[in-house]
């Protein structure tokens, strides 16, 4: 993984799936509010700034709809797709266009 933006409450990093042919993109964070939201988002406009200089489409996956909802949040997409993760799980495939 790559990390693109890194702090102790969290990060915002990125992986290309050779399978896939797939850019896909890991967030985590601790501490979760309005104001790190709004915060967040100017972060990960940079981020998505510098992506298009790499792929024009990035993806993530997630296990609930909780996570689902929190990329929708930053503008992913449902794609209508469940995956199968490595450990067995299904979980919703989000796409982002940057």
């Amino acid at each position: 993984m790559i990390k693109l933006y890194e702090e102790p409450q969290g990060y915002v990093g990125v992986t290309f799936d050779e399978a896939t042919d797939k850019w896909y993109m890991h967030v985590e964070l601790s501490a979760w509010s309005l104001s790190e939201y709004k915060r967040y988002l100017k972060i990960f406009q940079v981020i998505k700034n510098n992506l298009k200089t790499v792929t024009p489409e990035i993806f993530s996956v997630c296990d609930s709809d909780k996570e689902f909802k929190f990329n929708q949040l930053f503008g992913f997409e449902d794609t209508g797709l469940l995956v199968e993760e490595f450990d067995g799980n299904i979980a919703k495939l989000g796409r982002l266009e940057l």
